[in-house]
């Protein structure tokens, strides 16, 4: 009886595990590089000046274009 139940929670957390690393494989992938490219995927009308990079970090300013 007890060999069941070691055998059937293995089994459960082998699916968790391989689930788990599914999703996590799927979120990798669609997640962006770059900061700025999520940025710019949400508003293609923004203009991303950059303003100086030391290293891995940056600063960069943000512009809405507006047209009349």
């Amino acid at each position: 009886m007890k060999n069941k139940i070691i055998i059937a929670t293995v089994s459960w957390l082998m699916v968790v595990i391989a689930i788990t690393s599914l999703w996590a494989y799927a979120e990798y992938q669609d997640s962006y590089a770059e900061p700025h490219e999520a940025v710019l995927a949400e508003d293609s009308e923004l203009l991303l000046i950059p303003a100086y990079k030391l290293g891995d970090e940056s600063l960069s300013f943000l512009s809405k274009i507006i047209v009349i």
